[in-house]
């Protein structure tokens, strides 16, 4: 059982060192921010920004970086994201950099010199700003947050600390991992009645093999297109301690359970595994799962954090995932995803992998936008 996996591996397990917390609370009127040092000390500010100039502000900086654009082979008609803002005029892709800088001087500057100086920083979203890149907020020097923290993000402290208490399922040097590209689609039913079959992803199948081409010497199970079924995912999650999905993913916001991953469907699954399907799971020995899709990271935005996928695999028992908070771009993807395996595999630490990522990436002229690098958050623990 995994509560057996943990006690056996608990005297392998590393010992965690307190991190910085970087805490928000959107009101109507203000956002109040708090920064908790890894000693314990609180301080705080509040900004006169409200939830609805917020929301119109997230809205503007999402349209700038043309994120909400269908990718990996979905028609925009068919996705579950809004349209955009009739209203707005289209921003140019210059401005995006001045839209970055503001949420930074509006959110960080104001408590930047609390905040440690490098290290991992644990930040605590409420509300529109779960929909805010805060790996590419650009400081004044015009480097980004991403380059002076490694970032994760959590529901709340005590999610945080419940998961980092815990050993992890197995060490690096002994970790089955799990890789999924391109499972041969399922349909999916629209709720006008019509059928659309979900279009194969090359891309995500060079990212599987490209991922497995990365991990050594260590033990691997690779599904593509027919193998990769959703009956054969759930079995085999429960023997693998890292598992990578690359494949169609759908958040929806008024039904957040219903958000699912792709897999090639069988006689007794539709392919289709759903949020409320992995929630039901309470024994997923799972150490790190990764949601190599479109828009994963998204669902309801709640007081309590974004309900979807994320939550889902967190509260099933995952320790660690990494979702994207918009559609992603194959080739960018597929470099991000290999990057952060070889940092992780060899550094131990995903959040610093993740940042490594973002940067290798970075440096690939035809993906230095945002856009490119950015979209992928990791919700749970570093390590």
């Amino acid at each position: 059982s995994p509560d057996r996996e943990r006690q056996i591996n608990n005297d392998r397990s590393i010992e965690l060192i307190p991190l910085a917390r970087l805490v928000f609370y959107v009101l109507l009127d203000r956002i109040a921010i708090f920064v908790v040092t890894t000693d314990g000390k609180v301080s705080g500010y509040v900004s006169s920004i409200g939830c609805h100039e917020l929301e119109q502000k997230v809205a503007r900086l999402r349209k700038a970086m043309q994120v909400d654009e269908a990718a990996r082979g979905l028609d925009r008609k068919f996705m579950p994201i809004p349209e955009p803002i009739a209203t707005e005029p289209v921003i140019p892709i210059a401005s995006v950099e001045t839209l970055l800088q503001e949420f930074y001087l509006d959110l960080i500057a104001p408590i930047a010199d609390i905040l440690p100086t490098e290290g991992t920083l644990a930040i605590e979203p409420h509300a529109s700003l779960w929909l805010v890149p805060f790996a590419a907020l650009q400081l004044p020097d015009r480097t980004w947050m991403s380059d002076r923290w490694s970032l994760i993000y959590a529901p709340s402290a005590q999610t945080l600390t419940e998961i980092r208490s815990k050993p992890c399922y197995a060490t690096l040097d002994r970790s089955q991992v799990l890789v999924v590209g391109n499972p041969l689609m399922p349909k999916l039913k629209l709720s006008d009645g019509r059928e659309i079959t979900l279009a194969p992803l090359s891309g995500a199948e060079a990212e599987a093999r490209s991922i497995v081409g990365s991990l050594g010497n260590r033990q691997y199970t690779l599904l593509l297109q027919a193998q990769a079924t959703e009956t054969a995912v759930k079995e085999l999650a429960l023997t693998h301690n890292i598992i990578h999905l690359a494949t169609h993913g759908i958040a929806y916001t008024e039904d957040p359970l219903n958000s699912f991953v792709a897999f090639a469907p069988t006689a007794t699954e539709n392919g289709l595994l759903t949020a409320k399907e992995v929630a039901q799971n309470r024994e997923l020995p799972v150490d790190l799962v990764v949601l190599s899709a479109c828009q994963t990271g998204l669902g309801r935005v709640s007081g309590d954090g974004m309900l979807g996928l994320s939550r889902a695999f967190l509260i099933a028992g995952a320790r660690t995932i990494i979702v994207s908070q918009w559609s992603v771009s194959d080739g960018a993807t597929k470099e991000l995803m290999v990057a952060f395996y070889q940092n992780y595999l060899a550094s131990g630490n995903k959040a610093i992998a993740l940042q490594f990522a973002m940067q290798k990436v970075r440096s690939i002229p035809e993906y230095a936008h945002p856009r490119y690098w950015a979209a992928f958050v990791m919700v749970g623990a570093e390590i």
